[in-house]
């Protein structure tokens, strides 16, 4: 039982590292450019997510 929470953290500093990775590589974009960007591909992500669940759903 202690392989689990000992996984999820090392997925969490595997997470921040390419967080700080990518921000030290698009350090020179305009940040409205990247806030704009990173919200138009999760609303993409979000909407296609939806789609697929409002397709699965039996009660429709």
């Amino acid at each position: 039982m202690q392989s689990k929470p000992i996984g999820q953290s090392l997925a969490a500093v595997l997470l921040w590292r390419t967080l700080a990775t990518l921000a030290l590589q698009l350090a020179r974009m305009p940040p409205f450019l990247l806030v704009g960007s990173a919200l138009l591909i999760g609303a993409a992500l979000g909407s296609v997510v939806e789609r697929r669940t409002l397709a699965d759903d039996p009660r429709r």
